[in-house]
C-alpha cells in the first residue's frame, strides 16, 4: 500500500494595532493576514470568521490552526482615539512678494500634521513659516491626524500676495536753466499703480499722479535738487532718486565811463554788473592806468571803483579794465578787458 504525505510550511499571522474614532467611527473590522490559505481561525470570543468586528478599545487576539501544523496566533491592540479638531491662522494675510508668514496652529486631538499650500509648498511642522512669492491669493490646507483618526481643514484664499513695485524713472534733461524749467518726467517704474513725486524744493507741492509721465518747472534758485519718485501696489511701495541742476544763465554788463565826485552822486563808482550766472568766488577786478600801474583792485562783486588811488582822486582820462570769473554753469573762466573814461 501506498500513501501520500502533503508537507506544508507551518503557517504563520499577523494582525495590526488600530484605533476607534471616538467622533466619527463606532467599530471596526480587525482582518489578519496569513501565510497560507485553508486553516481556521478562533478568536478570543469564540467566534471562528476570519475577520472580528470590535466596538471597544482592548486586546483582540486570534488563532489560526493548519491541520498537523504547529498553532499561530496574533493580536491587535485597538485603541479608543478622539477625533482631531482642527483650526489655525497666520500673522499675516497680504504682503509684499517675497511674504514670509507664520503658522499657529492651535488644532487639538493632534499627533501628524501635513500642510498643503496652493502653490505646491509642503511641511509636516507642527507650526511652520512659509516664503510666498506668486503675486496671487494663497489657500491652505492642514491635515491632522490621531492615531487612525484622520481629519482636515482648507481656508480658501487666506493669504494674498501684491507684487513689490519697481520704482525708475528718466528725464529730459538733468541741467535746465532758472530762465526755462522744464523738466519732463518719464516713469519707468513696474508693478506701481500709484506713484508719488517729490521734486526737491522743500514745499508742500507733493503730488500724487496715476499717469505715466508728469513735467514739471522748478521755481527756485540756482542749485542742485533731488528728485524723489515713489511708487506704491497696495501697502508695497519702492522709491528712486535722481538729482537735478537749476543754473541760472550768464548775464553781466560793464559800462564804459562814470562820472565819480559829481554834484548829481549818480555813476560814482566804476563796476561790472552782473545779473546772474557767475561764481562770486571767482571774482577780481581790476584798473590800470596809461602806465599799467593798477590803481584799483577788488575781489567783491558789490565793491568798484570810485576814481581814487591811493585815496588821490585819479585825472580823467582813459583807463584799463580786467575782470576775471567763471561762469557757474560750467565753470568756464572768463577774461575780458576794455577800456572806460573817467570823466570829472
Amino acid at each position: 500500500a501506498t500513501a501520500t504525505i502533503e508537507v506544508v510550511n507551518a503557517p504563520s499571522i499577523s494582525l495590526a494595532d488600530t484605533a476607534l474614532c471616538s467622533s466619527s467611527i463606532s467599530s471596526i473590522t480587525l482582518k489578519p493576514s496569513v501565510s497560507s490559505t485553508g486553516g481556521t481561525f478562533l478568536w478570543n470570543d469564540a467566534s471562528i470568521l476570519d475577520s472580528l468586528v470590535v466596538s471597544a478599545s482592548g486586546t483582540y487576539s486570534v488563532t489560526y490552526d493548519i491541520t498537523g501544523c504547529p498553532q499561530a496566533s496574533a493580536q491587535s491592540n485597538v485603541t479608543l482615539a478622539s477625533m482631531p479638531i482642527i483650526n489655525f491662522d497666520t500673522d499675516i494675510t497680504q504682503g509684499c512678494s517675497p511674504l514670509t508668514i507664520n503658522l499657529s496652529n492651535t488644532s487639538t486631538n493632534g499627533t501628524y500634521y501635513n500642510w498643503i499650500l496652493s502653490d505646491g509648498q509642503t511641511s509636516s511642522q507642527q507650526t511652520p513659516s512659509f516664503t510666498l512669492s506668486d503675486y496671487t491669493l494663497h489657500s491652505i490646507k492642514l491635515i491632522v491626524s490621531n492615531i487612525g483618526c484622520i481629519d482636515s481643514l482648507t481656508k480658501t484664499d487666506l493669504v494674498e500676495v501684491f507684487s513689490q513695485p519697481s520704482a525708475s524713472f528718466s528725464t529730459s534733461s538733468n541741467s535746465v536753466s532758472s530762465s526755462n524749467s522744464d523738466i519732463t518726467f518719464y516713469n519707468n517704474s513696474t508693478n506701481g499703480d500709484e506713484f508719488i513725486w517729490d521734486f526737491g524744493e522743500g514745499y508742500a507741492l507733493d503730488t500724487t499722479y496715476t499717469s505715466s509721465d508728469t513735467t514739471y518747472s522748478f521755481q527756485g534758485t540756482e542749485g542742485y535738487y533731488t528728485v524723489k519718485l515713489i511708487a506704491k501696489n497696495n501697502s508695497c511701495k519702492d522709491s528712486t532718486e535722481s538729482t537735478i541742476r537749476i543754473y541760472e544763465e550768464l548775464i553781466y554788463y560793464i559800462p564804459n565811463s562814470f562820472t565819480p565826485n559829481k554834484s548829481d552822486d549818480n555813476n560814482d563808482l566804476f563796476t561790472p554788473i552782473f545779473t546772474s550766472g557767475y561764481n562770486p568766488s571767482s571774482y577780481n577786478f581790476r584798473v590800470f592806468d596809461r602806465w599799467g600801474t593798477v590803481v584799483f583792485e577788488s575781489t567783491t562783486p558789490n565793491i568798484g571803483w570810485n576814481g581814487k588811488y591811493k585815496n588821490k582822486p585819479c585825472p580823467p582820462g582813459s583807463y584799463v579794465w580786467q575782470l576775471h570769473f567763471q561762469e557757474s554753469k560750467t565753470d568756464t573762466s572768463h577774461d575780458p578787458t576794455g577800456n572806460l573814461n573817467l570823466i570829472r
